[in-house]
């Protein structure tokens, strides 16, 4: 397994990253478990929930147990040559409460990865984003309080209901965040689990994002 930027190669968490790209680096996993004819296909799925539910990892098949409706399911093809499973976000959507807000953006690669926790957005739209959400929510008063990034607010966490669900255009498709998935419990309150990327300015949709899905990813195709 190898991790880091730079010269080092980069194969993903336990060699389960595209393998595509200058950087790819090692054994991959699927590849090798379909080259030796332990698995029938070269794909693995994953769906992961919250605490209170149990996340599981399909290798070699795709199931239909967690997906709301198996004929929703869509394929996006990676960027090329890129070792993330990625594709471009080109605009966002809010629906509030009491309203709705859509804006384009220039498109970005976002990556989808496991191995962070939140969801991180080039640094140029982090305020705006942080700003819309809270001014589509239903709670006029929030309390501040300090964070990595600096000063952010909280909410009770009995309130998350009443902010605004999030949606990116990624690949085409609009693919939606909860409240309940993009907030956390912080000191006995919610706050926004939601930062800015600075190192490469691109959107990485972490585990925030990933909840909301069963997630498959295609070796051969």
């Amino acid at each position: 397994m190898t991790f880091g930027y730079g010269l080092e190669g980069i194969d993903g968490i336990a060699g389960m990253s595209t393998g595509m790209g200058v950087l790819a680096d090692g054994p991959l996993v699927i590849q090798e478990l379909y080259g030796a004819g332990k698995i029938a296909e070269p794909v693995f799925g994953f769906y992961l929930s919250g605490v209170d539910k149990q996340s599981y990892l399909d290798i070699g098949y795709i199931s239909n147990e967690a997906m709301r409706d198996p004929n929703e399911l869509v394929w996006l093809p990676v960027l090329n040559e890129n070792f993330w499973w990625s594709n471009e976000v080109t605009a966002i959507k809010f629906e509030g409460p009491l309203t709705t807000a859509e804006f384009s953006l220039a498109p970005g690669s976002a990556m989808t990865d496991t191995g962070t926790s939140c969801t991180y957005v080039p640094e140029q739209y982090y305020m705006p984003i942080r700003n819309k959400i809270k001014e589509l929510s239903a709670q006029p008063n929030l309390r501040s309080v300090k964070n990595i990034v600096g000063e952010d607010f909280t909410i009770p966490c009995d309130k998350v209901a009443e902010f605004p669900k999030i949606s990116f255009l990624y690949g085409g498709y609009w693919m939606e965040m909860l409240p309940e998935d993009y907030f956390v419990e912080f000191e006995g309150a919610c706050t926004l689990c939601l930062f800015p990327e600075s190192f490469a300015n691109d959107w990485i949709l972490g585990d925030t994002f990933l909840r909301g899905f069963y997630s498959t990813h295609d070796h051969l195709n």
